[in-house]
C-alpha cells in the first residue's frame, strides 16, 4: 500500500531517538536493542506510578515504529480522535509535513520506564518570523489536536513535561481544537506568555449514547421528518437510495477524489485561491489514511450507481466526527447532504456513538444537533522572537471580527428597511 515507504507505518529496526526535556539527543540505537524497540507492547494494566517520567523527542517515524502499538492502544483507551493515531500522524508527515522544505518532525513522547503514557505529534516550521510548532495532520489545521495522555495519577505530571518540551521547540506554539478536559490546558492557561485563547462549540447529536433512533426522531418536528421522507422518496426515483461504507481501495481513492473535486469547484466559484483542499498532498493524504488508519472511514449515499453525497468520518470508541464532506450539486433539489446526515446519525444510534458535526455551527447542523462540545485553541509566543507573529495574528482576528460585525449589522439594517411599514390608522 505504501510502496517503498511502508516502514513508516510499521515497526522499524533502527532509527534515531531524540533526547528528553533538556533537548539532548540519544545516539543511534545499538544493534542489540533494535529488536526490543520494534516490539509492540500493550499499555500496562497496572501502571507503576513510582517510575520517573521522562519526555523524549523523536525526529523520524522509523524510530517511533516500536511504539506504534502502545500509541494506538493509549489513543483507544482514552477515546481519542483517529486524527491522533500513529498512522494519521505518520501519513501527515509523509504526505504533508515533509513536503514543506523548512519543516522538521518533533513527536513528543512521555515514558515511564518503557511504558508510553502520553504522546504529542508536532512539527516545526521555520520562516522569517522564527520557528512555529504545530499539530501534525492533513495540513488544514482543523483536526482535534493536543496530546493524548493516560488517565491515571501520572496524567498531570506527564502533561506538564510535554508542555515544557513543546514550548522549548519553537518561538510560537499553536494548539488547535483541544478538548475541554485535556490536561494540557492547565499549563497552556497558566503560561506567563503572550498568548491568545479561543473557544468554539461543535454541534453534536449525543442522544445516541442513551436512547434509540426511533424515539429521538419522533421528538423532531413533523415538518422536519416529513421533509426528509419527501426528499428520499424523490431521490429514489433515480435509483435505490442506500448508504455504503466504501472499503475497496480503488473505490476509496475515487470517492475521496470525488469529494475533493467538488470542494475545489466550490472554492473556484467563490474565487478562493488559498486553501489546504487545493494542495495535491492533502488529496493523497486522505486517500492513503482512509485505507491505512482504523477509524478513518469513507461513506457514500448512493442513488442507483451515482454518488449523491459522501463523507470522510473519524470514528473513535464513542464518537463519529463528520470531517470531510461533499454532495452532488446536480442533485441539490433532493437535499442529498441532509439524507446522508440522516443515515450516518441513524448508524451512530445503532452503534451507541455520539455524532460530532465539528467546529462550525452552520444552520443545517443546528437543525440536527441536540448538544455541543467545547474545544479550545491556543496561540502562544514562547520567545520574544515569536511576539510579532502573535501580535499580527491578534490583529487579523480583530479585523475579521470587525468585518463580520459590520456585515451582520448591514444585513439587519437591510432587512428592517425592506420590511413593510405599518399602515396609518384610518380616520373616523
Amino acid at each position: 500500500m505504501f510502496g517503498g515507504e511502508a516502514s513508516i507505518l510499521g515497526p522499524a529496526p533502527r532509527g534515531m531517538v531524540a533526547g528528553s526535556t533538556d533537548s539532548t539527543r540519544r545516539k543511534r540505537t545499538p544493534p542489540i536493542l533494535q529488536a526490543k524497540m520494534a516490539t509492540e507492547t500493550p499499555i500496562s494494566p497496572a501502571p507503576l506510578t513510582a517510575l520517573p517520567i521522562r519526555v523524549e523527542i523523536f525526529e523520524d517515524f522509523e524510530s517511533l515504529g516500536g511504539f506504534k502499538g502502545q500509541w494506538n492502544a493509549l489513543a483507544q483507551a482514552v477515546a481519542a480522535s483517529p486524527s491522533l493515531s500513529f498512522e494519521y500522524a505518520a501519513l501527515g508527515w509523509r504526505e504533508v509535513g515533509s513536503a514543506r522544505p523548512d519543516a522538521a518532525l518533533r513527536v513528543l513522547v512521555a515514558l515511564a520506564g518503557e511504558d508510553l503514557i502520553a504522546v504529542w505529534p508536532l512539527y516545526v516550521e521555520t520562516g522569517s518570523w522564527g520557528r512555529m510548532a504545530i499539530h501534525l495532520g492533513c495540513g488544514g489545521h482543523e483536526e482535534y489536536a493536543g496530546p493524548i495522555v493516560v488517565r491515571d495519577s501520572r496524567r498531570r505530571e506527564a502533561s506538564r513535561l510535554l508542555f515544557r518540551a513543546a514550548r522549548d521547540q519553537a518561538d510560537v506554539l499553536i494548539v488547535h481544537n483541544i478538548a475541554h478536559d485535556n490536561p494540557i490546558r492547565e499549563f497552556l492557561d497558566r503560561a506567563p506568555l503572550l498568548k491568545h485563547r479561543g473557544m468554539i462549540r461543535s454541534p453534536a447529536v449525543s442522544a445516541g449514547l442513551t436512547t434509540d433512533w426511533a424515539t429521538w426522531m419522533a421528538a423532531r418536528s413533523k415538518s422536519f421528518r416529513s421533509g426528509l421522507k419527501y426528499d428520499r422518496k424523490r431521490l429514489s426515483q433515480l435509483g435505490e437510495v442506500r448508504l455504503e461504507k466504501i472499503e475497496a481501495p480503488d473505490r476509496v481513492d475515487r470517492t475521496v477524489d470525488w469529494i475533493f473535486q467538488i470542494k475545489r469547484r466550490s472554492l473556484a466559484e467563490h474565487n478562493i485561491t488559498r486553501s489546504w483542499v487545493l494542495h495535491a498532498e492533502a488529496l493523497r493524504f486522505f486517500q492513503e489514511v482512509c485505507k491505512a488508519s482504523e477509524g478513518v472511514n469513507v461513506y457514500a449515499l448512493m442513488a442507483g450507481d451515482e454518488i449523491a453525497a459522501a463523507a470522510v468520518t473519524l470514528e473513535s470508541s464513542n464518537t463519529m466526527e463528520y470531517y470531510l464532506t461533499a454532495y452532488n450539486h446536480d442533485l441539490s433539489l433532493y437535499s442529498p447532504g441532509n439524507l446522508l446526515l440522516e443515515d450516518l446519525i441513524a448508524l451512530c444510534f445503532a452503534r451507541k456513538l455520539a455524532f460530532d458535526f465539528r467546529i462550525t455551527g452552520e444552520f443545517y447542523k443546528l437543525r440536527w444537533a441536540d448538544s455541543g462540545i467545547d474545544y479550545y485553541g491556543y496561540h502562544l509566543a514562547t520567545t520574544p522572537r515569536g511576539a510579532p507573529f502573535l501580535l499580527k495574528h491578534l490583529q487579523r482576528r480583530a479585523v475579521l471580527k470587525t468585518k463580520l460585525f459590520i456585515k451582520r449589522a448591514l444585513k439587519g439594517l437591510r432587512g428592517r428597511l425592506a420590511a413593510p411599514k405599518p399602515s396609518a390608522p384610518k380616520a373616523g
